[in-house]
């Protein structure tokens, strides 16, 4: 453990303390990062009418899947292109427009390709021009791209073949030059077939040179910078496990900190042609060591980057330098109500507004006083229409809140008054977000313990043991990996370990909480995943059923159709709010002090 995250900006103890990292078993993994023999690559091949992805179309997609040496999979199929293929095409390929006329369109075909595709490596032969094709057709077919890496075989081959072996590096020249089994013969799967030997070829010629992952092999055929080759070598000797790493300068400042589940195999990609940020180029220029803190669990490690970003403020790091930046709307119902917004929660504030009941009426938090404000003039408006709305909404009930608000939104977008609708409805939006939030962060800072576990599967293999965490007022307070019990009683000595050995966290002030709101939204993250248990709570741990997150599910589903395109998930379940979300603009006023919002 290092003694970094021990201590605040100021060099004082953090609130939590330091966290326990319980070590019951350790999961290993391969030290060269995602070894070639057990990397899954699709090869694929594409007939097409010829000119650009913009004018041009598809008529035949040909794939190979392959792993470890061997064919796992195969798709082939003819595609009609809905434009005549050129005669000088049809020659080349012997693919005539009476063939395609029956066969499916492009978008089926895609989506089929997409699921074949999955989480393989894409390979092709000039890539760029099957690449852009297939770009091309996603995007007029209204499907999402993967983010999936791509390897060029011509390029492998320009990089690995002398020039004395071929006279160039078409498909035709290497298949002969290597005696492939299976000829080019312009037809997709045959082409596919052979680029598939011809690429088991060159990674053959390439183990020879030290190319043995992923990895290496997109550093060795990649342009990457001189500098960033050259200091591959601060990456020698991290561990492959879960934990944190700090890129430091000459002098031992952080200039980047960053989380990974595998720490080594990340901090390659700095050194690679994967990494084009040139923040991030310049940050691996000045770096001069890598130091690594391996953690128990993801989550661990996710906990670990957010304190020392905010107790060191690096300057190639965007996230998480201003944790006090933070707003809450305080909603004041002694003196009449009022809703404001503020930057922290004094406990000598809610001990005047009545104690612990003063929880559920600070609502956030927010990234900042921008973010929060269309919330804030959301419920100001609701409070000159029905004040006990905003009384319900601070017992974390949204419904009436909801209802006005839904009927100004129809107001408005039944008077055409779309722009100001939609403004409105992003405030709505806000105020569910901030009240979801609330009922989450809160939820856990009431709860003095909580001991949750989660199964840990490894390579697809199934079940090895268990993920264990201690959480003390919403802070987490112990990690552990855990065997899968073998005796009775194995599991309560486990957990009674992992709970004597957590660091201790000081009961908060009702309403605020022990950590960084970042922590707190990771560790409720975590306990949402699927497959996580509590084996032990020390009061009920449960969202409110009338906080507003079906409400706000069907909002961000209208938001992603209003955009024509997709949007990131607010939460792995249901619509729950797991990010800060900052709104593009304020609130735009109505001709009357009505509310408006779905733009529908």
């Amino acid at each position: 453990m290092s003694s970094d995250d021990a201590h605040d900006a100021r060099g004082a103890p953090t609130m939590s303390g330091p966290l326990l990292s319980l070590r019951i078993v350790q999961l290993t993994t391969d030290d060269l990062g995602t070894p070639l023999s057990e990397a899954t690559f699709v090869i694929v091949d594409l007939e097409t009418t010829g000119g650009s992805p913009k004018d041009g179309g598809i008529t035949e997609i040909g794939a190979v899947k392959v792993r470890g040496g061997e064919i796992i999979g195969e798709l082939a199929t003819l595609v009609n292109p809905g434009q005549p293929i050129p005669a000088f095409i049809a020659a080349l390929t012997g693919i005539t427009d009476p063939m395609v006329a029956s066969a499916p369109l492009v978008a089926p075909v895609l989506a089929s390709f997409l699921e074949f595709l999955a989480d393989a490596t894409l390979v092709a032969h000039n890539a760029p021009y099957d690449v852009g094709f297939l770009k091309g057709a996603c995007a007029k077919a209204d499907l999402a791209w993967p983010q999936a890496r791509v390897l060029d075989t011509a390029r492998i081959a320009r990089t690995a073949m002398l020039r004395d072996e071929v006279p160039n590096c078409r498909l035709e020249t290497l298949a002969r030059h290597f005696g492939t089994r299976v000829q080019p013969t312009h037809r997709a799967l045959d082409d596919a077939r052979a680029t598939v030997e011809v690429f088991h070829a060159l990674l053959e010629r390439l183990g020879g040179l030290g190319v043995q992952s992923l990895e290496d092999l997109q550093a060795f055929t990649g342009r990457v910078n001189p500098v960033q080759r050259a200091k591959r070598t601060l990456a020698e000797g991290l561990p492959h496990a879960p934990g944190v790493y700090v890129f430091r300068d000459p002098q031992g400042q952080p200039l980047y900190i960053g989380t990974s589940s595998d720490i080594a195999r990340r901090v390659r990609t700095y050194f690679t042609a994967s990494e084009t940020r040139r923040r991030m180029t310049e940050m691996v220029r000045i770096a001069q060591r890598v130091d690594a803190i391996t953690c128990m669990t993801r989550l661990e490690a996710q906990v670990r980057e957010i304190r020392l970003i905010a107790q060191h403020q690096p300057r190639y790091n965007r996230r998480g330098r201003r944790p006090g930046s933070h707003a809450w709307l305080r909603v004041q119902t002694t003196t009449g109500l009022e809703v404001r917004i503020v930057q922290r929660i004094a406990p000598s504030i809610l001990d005047d507004l009545g104690g612990p009941e003063e929880s559920t009426r600070h609502l956030g938090p927010w990234s900042s006083k921008t973010a929060a404000e269309p919330a804030r003039q959301a419920l100001v408006w609701v409070l000159g229409q029905n004040p006990s709305a905003v009384a319900k909404l601070i017992t974390l009930d949204a419904d009436e809140c909801s209802e006005l608000l839904l009927d100004h939104i129809q107001q408005l977008s039944a008077l055409g008054q779309y722009e100001a609708a939609a403004q409105w409805r992003d405030g709505l939006n806000e105020v569910l977000t901030g009240l979801q939030r609330t009922a989450r962060l809160q939820a856990l800072a009431r709860t003095a313990e909580v001991i949750a576990v989660r199964p840990v599967t490894q390579n697809g293999e199934g079940q090895v043991g268990w993920e264990a965490h201690c959480i003390r007022f919403g802070s987490l307070a112990g990690a552990a990996q855990l065997p899968a019990p073998r005796e009775r009683g194995g599991w309560t000595r486990a957990l009674d370990a992992l709970r004597g050995c957590s660091a201790h966290v000081v009961q908060p002030a009702p309403g605020a909480l022990t950590c960084a709101p970042a922590e707190a939204e990771v560790v409720a993250r975590w306990l949402e995943l699927p497959g996580v248990r509590l084996a032990a709570s020390t009061a009920p741990l449960a969202w409110p059923a009338h906080s507003g997150g079906q409400l706000l599910a069907r909002l961000a589903q209208v938001r992603r159709q209003a955009s024509g395109g997709e949007s990131k998930p607010l939460g792995p379940v249901g619509g729950v709010p797991t990010r800060i979300r900052r709104p593009a603009s304020p609130l735009v006023a109505a001709p009357r002090p009505v509310l408006a919002g779905s733009g529908r």
